[in-house]
């Protein structure tokens, strides 16, 4: 999809905001409109694709000081890949994993920086703990993100089951409240009647 003059980055700060594998990883501030066109290509596109993608549309941005346009792709495939929802997240991450032919994704930056990202959403919305992830430090990544998947599906049905018992408890009580009402107001107009 071509850049129009609603699309772009913004270099906020030029710091090691995170050190990956020893690269210099740049703070960049991208255009929303940039990283919500690109969710939904993230999503149907395959990685190679979209990264070929995303390749296409940095080399239309000015480059700051010792940039590359390297540093731009990743930092842009990282936003996007924030906002997604943790499940699309887990199965992007799933799919780039099984889909990996030349094995030139799993360990690289992306696949550090995307499962860094997964782990602390999990943790920080407590659908597993240290714990969880310190049992499973021999996993391959891709056993691990099945574990995590199946992991938040129980967590979830839990919480909602949990959720949909309230919920039903709080519908008989307002079904009682309910009757309650309408039978009052029965009682009402039939005494109205009478006088």
């Amino acid at each position: 999809m071509p850049p129009n003059e609603n699309w772009g980055v913004l270099v906020v700060e030029g710091f090691s905001s995170d050190n990956l594998n020893n690269h210099r990883m740049e703070n960049y501030s991208w255009n929303e409109h940039t990283i919500e066109e690109y969710k939904r290509d993230i999503q149907r596109m395959s990685k190679e694709d979209f990264k070929s993608e995303i390749e296409r549309f940095v080399a239309t941005c000015q480059l700051e000081d010792g940039d590359t346009n390297e540093m731009l792709r990743d930092s842009l495939i990282i936003d996007i890949f924030k906002n997604l929802s943790l499940f699309e997240q887990i199965e992007l991450e799933m799919s780039y994993l099984i889909l990996d032919k030349d094995d030139d994704y799993y360990s690289s930056d992306l696949n550090v920086a995307h499962e860094n990202i997964i782990f602390d959403s999990a943790m920080d919305l407590n659908l597993v703990n240290q714990d969880w992830f310190d049992d499973r430090l021999k996993h391959s990544p891709i056993e691990r993100m099945y574990e995590l998947h199946d992991a938040i599906n129980e967590e979830l049905c839990l919480h909602y089951g949990q959720f949909y018992e309230n919920v039903k408890h709080m519908s008989k009580f307002l079904g009682h409240l309910l009757d309650r009402y309408v039978s009052e107001s029965k009682s009402i107009i039939n005494k109205s009647q009478k006088l």
